[in-house]
């Protein structure tokens, strides 16, 4: 345990130094120099090094606090100073969170304030405890724990809020909602600390405005505002401990209410959707009428707004505010295009009117009778879908993983009774890089360790072959009790893989030859959001099974059906499996609707009409931003380079107005719904290209101000003057940009640098780098660690 005193802090990072006396103690806070050999803030000559390992226990609860870390970077640790404290004034910032399940990129009011009257500290059992025992202050509790060079700390309750941060080396600071929120932060200048994941609030007008609406400023160095004495300290501290808590506006309610009551089995993007159509249902005095998914009509002068291009684009405009259903709106009242479509399940659009009034009809005559009882609706479905899709029989469910692993029970159950596979023995194959759904069984045929690991164990039976690799199916399926086959025809979860043309043929092929039971997992990609109505037509193929689900019912309700002829279906006897919602005549008269919206509104054929005009924009996009485009129909995904970040890139579209979600980390999906017109794409397509040029430019303003920054280094050397103090980052709004005090004096300021080189250097100083800035704080670009370039004498 860590005893507070008046002077803990200060205390702590004094006995690292040598021969200290404790003159420099009570005034060190404001002091720009010490005479002392002091780590603190001496000596002006000597850049200090810690040796991490023989650091005194006492501080060790406090390394993250100083600046001392105990992970190591390649294999060392550089730090070339400890910064001093600041407390007792505010600081403004804003944080990116990147913590699964935690609610990313709101604003929070900070403060730094003297520790010693609201904190211990102490360690135990390697983990980090913090108890907050200011008595105004509800208590708090922060473990920590090293995994794979990251620190997590998961702050406890704080009232009725919950925290959470990560550390990453140095600093990667994540919260999860906003608060006024007590944390105490300190002059961050280590060279070594970058990759520091937040958005300080800049005072000058330009960048502040930069900061303030993007994600990340990667590389920044947090500093807080020195106090010019000890009583402005004491005051500024006193008024932050009262001052309230700012107002959450509606969406953060939103999202703290969730984070405290929900599980957090889901990272959103930070949006508060509240309807998916007009609100209030307005619409322009000249009501629209849609007639055609490309072509609006309005009443009255029966003008007709053919497909336009670019030199067209007011009138492309209005045609798209004419077809609401592709967009959302937020709890503040803003309009999104949904470039996601509930991952593909409100394909015909949000709140489509024939699907709204067909719920309307049938809830008020009958909702659910369970299976024990015949309903008058089931058999009308039955016979519609099948005739449909040309299959004899269809078991009818709900979710999507449920009709999976119902077809994963028809095959093992035709395996023993048509194949004659001896009972427990029938092997089910599955693709690498599988999604259909969370439940145990399908878990235990996923290769995403995010999937399945910690939830053992598995599921027997399963086994999993490279995706679009027929030898390697080959050489598994000639296992004669092998039951099935199911695999997705483009794999949507996984990032909108297309398989090689063929592919499905020569697995139709191979499974007939083999005696193996082909599925198609047609959950995401069927239902005519690859421009056809199965994604599997447009290989010419009829699998043994097809699974459906997602956009059967518009998005209004679960429905899922497994669709199969006899030979395989008849094996299911009664008793053997079921569902209680499976069949409800809700979900039959939804699904009929559904199904007919899809084709009576041609949705299959805009489908792949406007995704191929979509995928062409996409094809212009800058490869040193986008490396791939890729997808069919209105099925598409473009992979962000390894320098930036897929999610910053989601977080600036939700800006612009463009809702789209990132997979795997660097994967972008766009899947709209199908009914959008080319006006709406043509838009959509412009906030999209847009935003990637942004990133691309950022990144060239920072090579430029590299440029700069090499030009003020030679003519530092030219001009024989010491620079060894100089600091890329951050600029401080009072102080200019942030000088190390313990190797700096005044006149090696970077102001006096540049003032040695030339007046015009100096100008373009700033200009350098408000572009570091600028590309830095949205971008994920990959800076080697200061430390590896750090060389004495700049």
């Amino acid at each position: 345990m860590i005893k507070r005193d008046t002077r803990s802090i200060n205390k702590l990072t004094h006995q690292v130094a040598k021969n200290h006396s404790s003159a420099c103690e009570a005034d060190t806070v404001v002091k720009k120099s010490c005479p002392r050999s002091c780590h603190f803030c001496g000596p002006q000559d000597v850049e200090p090094k810690f040796d991490l390992k023989n650091l005194p226990a006492e501080l060790e609860p406090l390394a993250f606090l100083v600046g001392k870390w105990r992970s190591e970077f390649g294999g060392k640790a550089f730090f070339p100073t400890i910064p001093r404290f600041t407390y007792g004034e505010e600081l403004e910032f804003s944080i990116s969170d990147q913590v699964e399940g935690k609610v990313p990129s709101l604003n929070y009011t900070a403060f730094a304030w003297d520790p010693n009257d609201l904190v211990e500290l102490h360690s135990e059992n390697g983990y980090l405890i913090v108890n907050n025992t200011h008595p105004e202050v509800p208590v708090v509790e922060m473990n920590t724990a090293m995994s794979n060079g990251f620190m997590t700390i998961e702050q406890g309750d704080i009232g009725t809020n919950q925290i959470h941060f990560r550390l990453l080396r140095i600093g990667r600071i994540s919260f999860s909602h906003d608060s006024a929120v007590r944390v105490m932060f300190r002059e961050w200048t280590l060279l070594d600390a970058y990759r520091l994941e937040a958005r300080m609030m800049m005072a000058t007008s330009v960048t502040k405005k930069l900061m303030e609406h993007t994600a990340m400023l990667r590389g920044l160095v947090l500093s807080a505002r020195a106090a010019s004495s000890t009583a402005s300290r004491g005051a500024a501290a006193a008024a932050a401990a009262k001052k309230a808590p700012a107002a959450l506006s509606k969406s953060e309610e939103v999202f703290q209410r969730e984070y405290k009551y929900g599980c957090h089995n889901y990272k959103p993007v930070p949006v508060a959707l509240s309807k998916g159509k007009e609100p209030g249902g307005t619409f322009p005095k000249k009501k629209p009428i849609f007639t055609a998914p490309n072509l609006c009509v309005t009443a009255g002068s029966r003008r007709t707004h053919e497909r336009v291009d670019k030199t067209k684009r007011e009138t492309s405009r209005m045609c798209a505010y004419m077809n609401p259903r592709v967009f959302v709106w937020d709890v503040e009242g803003k309009r999104y295009f949904d470039f996601l479509s509930a991952y593909s399940a409100v394909n015909q659009g949000h709140c489509h009117p024939r699907l709204v009034q067909t719920m309307k009809e049938q809830s008020e005559v009958l909702t659910l009778t369970s299976r024990a009882f015949y309903n008058d609706v089931l058999g009308q479905y039955e016979e519609y879908i099948t005739t449909l899709f040309k299959y004899d029989k269809v078991l009818p469910m709900n979710s999507g993983v449920e009709a999976c692993e119902s077809a994963v029970k028809l095959a093992r159950r035709w395996a023993y009774d048509v194949k004659g596979v001896p009972e427990n023995k029938a092997k089910v194959v599955f693709a690498k890089d599988n999604f259909w759904g969370r439940s145990i069984a399908a878990i235990s045929a996923s290769t995403d360790p995010d999937s399945y690991s910690g939830f053992g164990p598995f599921v027997p039976g399963f086994e999993t072959v490279e995706y679009n690799d027929l030898k390697a199916l080959e050489e598994s399926i000639k296992d004669p009790n092998t039951a099935a086959f199911m695999v997705e025809p483009i794999q949507g979860e996984a990032g909108v893989v297309v398989p090689d043309e063929g592919y499905l043929k020569g697995v139709a092929a191979l499974c007939k030859k083999y005696n193996v039971l082909f599925i198609t997992d047609e959950v995401q990609t069927g239902l005519g959001r690859t421009g056809k109505l199965l994604c599997h037509y447009h290989d010419g193929v009829r699998p043994d099974m097809v699974v459906l689900g997602k956009a059967l019912s518009g998005g209004m309700y679960p429905v899922s059906a497994v669709l199969c002829d006899d030979h395989i279906m008849n094996n299911i006897k009664p008793g053997q499996h079921g569902s209680t919602y499976g069949g409800n005549p809700m979900a039959a008269r939804l699904a009929m609707t559904a199904l007919d919206i899809l084709i009576s509104e041609r949705l299959s054929e805009n489908a792949l009409e406007q995704g191929d005009r979509l995928m062409t924009r996409l094809r212009t996009l800058p490869k040193d931003v986008v490396s791939t485009v890729r997808g069919r129909g209105l099925l598409c995904a473009i992979v962000i380079n390894q320098d930036f970040d897929a999610w910053q890139v989601c977080l600036r579209l939700k800006e612009r107005g463009l809702l789209a979600k990132n997979t795997h980390g660097d994967i972008i999906r766009f899947a709209p719904p199908l009914c959008i017109n080319q006006a709406q794409i043509e838009e959509a397509a412009d906030i999209i290209i847009s935003t990637i040029q942004e990133f691309a430019s950022k990144k060239q303003i920072f090579i430029i101000s590299v440029a700069f920054w090499a030009l003020i280094k030679m003519g530092c050397q030219k001009a024989g003057s010491r620079a060894s103090g100089l600091v890329f980052f951050p600029y401080h709004s009072r102080n200019g940009w942030r000088k190390n005090p313990a190797t700096l004096v005044p006149d090696r300021t970077v102001d006096g640098v540049a003032r040695r080189l030339s007046p015009t250097v100096g100008r373009i100083r700033s200009l350098a780098c408000a572009g570091v800035f600028f590309m830095l704080e949205s971008s994920k670009l990959e800076i080697p660690s200061l430390s590896e370039r750090y060389e004495p004498g700049f």
